[in-house]
């Protein structure tokens, strides 16, 4: 057996980073300044109006020096100045082991607005069963922040922002195929960027009033321009506009245009003047107007308008649209059914077109022309009953809840059959593709 005793091992290299031998070392910490989260304070405080100051530091500072001493009393009685603040913090068990906090949108890159957009949308997809990739989100993303002034070099949309962003809009962060389920592939077409906004408006009394309609349209790159397409053809340019306006007179409609076809308070200033600034009964009589807490409907500037027109703004809680809306609760679904059904129509009639002419089914959208005429088609046939079911299942007037029948719009299967063959739908995206899915590895490849 050979003797190891003289025997030398070297040691192993470390495979981390190097020291820095040179330059100026970090400053090493004192230890002097304790922060504690807000349960440890309302506690303080609470002893404090027990037990009185004198004998809260004789307990809490037995072992201090009176330098060390006066600073505590200074910074409990701060404590005590913001009670209110503290309790609201300590009292949610989401914010009690907090030090510190701050409003929402507070060091973000996009406004409050934009990101409030961007969750509906989101939400929006889901619902319809179509899972939000990250690209998708991506994407959506960028043109939002070009269309409030950022550049790409400004605003990247990593995957930081994107983890950021669920955690602000409480988005889930599990997977949407459980154990022991199917996995469903979920099926969209292409321009998924081009949408409409629609405002409804109807009284307890089943009356009906003109939609507000919002389109995209093309931002201008002069500032004089887009001012003056604001103030004289609510946001479309010139050669829009001509197009618009017959629009708006045939339909009896409001039409406005923005580079996002999102609502803004621009668009809910218009809104409340047009609806409710000619009232014969202004002065005498308030009217309460039940809105989505949405940030765009509750600006200074939109709330101090409604009180000059004698209307009370009412702020539907967020998540609870389904029990507090009367147009979530009774009014959206048969739109949607009587908007589908208009739909299938039209993909049935470019499948018999291309059949007729031997040519490749290539599936086009609506014209602005076409989307306007359909919307305000529905929202004109909509029964008067339904109007009414919204506002009794709301318990907003009282009387029973009517029946109202309506079917459902299918397509049959050769139609089906031809939209699948000539590739109508044209892309493929997996649940697991969901932005709640995506690991965070792999999408900072992609940033």
């Amino acid at each position: 057996m050979a003797d190891n005793a003289d025997t030398v091992i070297a040691r192993r290299k470390s495979p981390g980073r190097p020291a820095f031998k040179y330059g100026c070392k970090a400053v090493p910490k004192l230890f002097k300044n304790k922060t504690v989260d807000y349960k440890h304070r309302l506690e303080a405080i609470i002893k404090v109006s027990e037990i009185g100051m004198c004998s809260f530091l004789d307990t809490y500072c037995a072992n201090s020096t009176a330098t060390e001493r006066e600073s505590t009393r200074k910074k409990v009685h701060g404590w005590v100045a913001r009670r209110q603040h503290f309790e609201a913090m300590a009292n949610r068990a989401c914010t009690s082991r907090q030090k510190t906090a701050r409003l929402r949108g507070i060091g973000t890159t996009l406004p409050q607005e934009a990101e409030e957009q961007l969750t509906r949308w989101v939400h929006g997809m889901r619902k319809d069963g179509i899972p939000v990739t990250y690209a998708m989100l991506r994407l959506m993303t960028l043109e939002t922040a070009i269309d409030v002034g950022l550049t790409e070099a400004e605003f990247k949309t990593g995957w930081h922002w994107i983890r950021g962003f669920k955690q602000r809009n409480n988005l889930t962060f599990r997977t949407k195929t459980r154990a022991k389920e199917n996995t469903v592939w979920v099926k969209r077409g292409g321009k998924s960027k081009d949408r409409a906004t629609a405002m409804l408006l109807a009284d307890s009394t089943g009356a009906k009033h003109p939609l507000f309609l919002v389109l995209k349209t093309t931002k201008s790159t002069l500032k004089e321009v887009v001012q003056e397409n604001l103030k004289k053809r609510q946001g479309f340019g010139k050669k829009v506009w001509r197009e618009v306006l017959p629009l708006q007179r045939a339909h009896r409609c409001q039409i406005y245009g923005t580079p996002t076809a999102w609502w803004n308070a621009g668009i809910s200033l218009a809104f409340l003047k047009f609806h409710f600034a000619s009232r014969a009964d202004r002065a005498t009589k308030k009217v309460m107007l039940i809105w989505d807490d949405f940030s765009a409907h509750f600006t200074e500037e939109v709330v101090a308008y409604a009180e000059s027109l004698n209307v009370v703004l009412e702020r539907v809680p967020p998540r609870f649209t389904w029990i507090c809306q009367s147009a979530d609760v009774a009014w959206i679904r048969p739109l949607k059914v009587m908007l589908r059904a208009h739909w299938l129509d039209e993909l049935k009639r470019q499948v018999r077109l291309s059949k007729a002419t031997g040519s490749k089914l290539v599936l086009r959208g609506p014209s602005r022309s076409t989307i306007v005429s359909w919307v305000t088609g529905v929202w004109g046939d909509l029964p008067v009953a339904t109007i009414l079911n919204g506002f009794r299942k709301c318990h907003l007037v009282s009387g029973p809840v009517e029946e109202v029948a309506g079917d459902v719009p299918v397509l049959d299967d050769d139609t089906l059959g031809d939209l699948l063959t000539n590739m109508a739908i044209e892309d493929t995206i997996h649940p697991d593709e969901d932005i709640d899915c995506c690991d965070e590895a792999e999408t900072s490849e992609q940033n």
